[in-house]
Parts: C-alpha cells; sequence; structure tokens
C-alpha cells in the first residue's frame, strides 16, 4: 500500500500495455476525393473514392517494438527498486521502533520498582533511619527515569506513525504492531513431506 510503490507499480502497467500495442501499423484509411468542373458538362461532379495503408518497409515498426519493450523492461525494473527499497526502509524503521518500544517498556517497569523505593526512603527518612540527602536522591533518579520514559515513548509514536506511512497504512488503522529486533534476513519455502504443510523457514 505504499504510495511510491503503488505509482511504480501503475508506471510499469503502463508500458506494458503501451508495449503490448507497440510496432503496429496504422489502420486502413479510407479517402474520398470531390471534384467539382466548372465548365459547362453534363456531370460537374467527380468523386474518386481510395483506400489508404502502411507498408512497413523501414523497419520502423520493429525499431517500435524494440524500444516499448526497453521501455517496459526499465519501468518494470524500477518497481523492483522501488519495492527492494521500501522493504528497507521497513526493516530499519521497524527495528529502530522496536528497540525504542521496548526501551520504553524497561524503563517503565524500573520506574514502577522505583515508585515503591521513593516511598519507602522517604518513610525511613523522616523516622531519621537514613539522611533526607539519600531519600532526595532515590526521587531525582525516578524524576530522571520518567523524562527517559517520555523520551522513548514520544521516539516510538513518531518511529511508528513513520512505519505505518512506509507500509502505507493510515495512522489510526485498527492494526497492532508487535516489536521485533531480530528479523529475517531471507527464507525459502520448503516442505517436511509430501502429504505434510509447506514451512517458511529463515
Amino acid at each position: 500500500f505504499n504510495p511510491s510503490l503503488r505509482l511504480a507499480r501503475l508506471r510499469a502497467a503502463r508500458t506494458a500495455a503501451g508495449a503490448e500495442h507497440a510496432g503496429r501499423p496504422s489502420d486502413p484509411a479510407l479517402e474520398f476525393s470531390v471534384l467539382r468542373i466548372t465548365e459547362s458538362v453534363p456531370d460537374p461532379w467527380v468523386v474518386s473514392p481510395g483506400l489508404a495503408f502502411a507498408i512497413p518497409l523501414s523497419g520502423r515498426l520493429q525499431a517500435g517494438r524494440d524500444l516499448a519493450g526497453a521501455e517496459q523492461r526499465a519501468a518494470v525494473a524500477l518497481a523492483a527498486e522501488a519495492e527492494w527499497a521500501v522493504w528497507r526502509d521497513v526493516r530499519a524503521t521497524w527495528i529502530e521502533w522496536s528497540a525504542a518500544r521496548l526501551r520504553a517498556g524497561e524503563t517503565e517497569q524500573v520506574a514502577a520498582a522505583m515508585e515503591e523505593l521513593v516511598r519507602t526512603a522517604a518513610a525511613l527518612a523522616d523516622r531519621g533511619e537514613i539522611p533526607h540527602t539519600e531519600a532526595s536522591l532515590l526521587r531525582v533518579e525516578k524524576a530522571r527515569l520518567e523524562s527517559r520514559l517520555r523520551h522513548w515513548r514520544g521516539e516510538a509514536d513518531a518511529l511508528e506513525q513513520q512505519l505505518r506511512g512506509l507500509m502505507g497504512l493510515a495512522p489510526g488503522a485498527p492494526v497492532e504492531l508487535v516489536p521485533a529486533i531480530a528479523m529475517p534476513v531471507e527464507g525459502r519455502v520448503s516442505g517436511e513431506a509430501a502429504e505434510g504443510p509447506a514451512a517458511i523457514e529463515w
């Protein structure tokens, strides 16, 4: 659904349609010549019908077919290049988005655990069991973690919108993206047995 990729495919389809009809001689044309004689004659009008058609002798039709075929192959190659470019960008953006999501999740867990630690340290400081400076350091660390959490959440949201744009999905499309750092490089289809289902191996 990537917009630029769809446009490249449409261009390839257009050149394919043009190559299919390239190099054909022009259709025969029916011609009429009408002449009126100004002298005094019994029949002053002379009508001469004719049929005109092209005879391919110069090789231009074959050259036109070759040119259309070359343009079609070039358009298909450009479409394939665009597909690989989009796939590359999707993979790279997916890994970046996954890393931001996973970092946000880990930071959120640490910040949640830090919440109980900060409350415990504050209670100990109020009872005079630990210095207030140590309790303050824990509050500073908790604030730092919350700041990092907002950073990773914001980066993950921005990368997700970029990823949806690459895939041609609307921002609010009901699609759940699952983070994954280790992505397949190449795959092949194989069947374990003749009657068994085929499997994708990476």
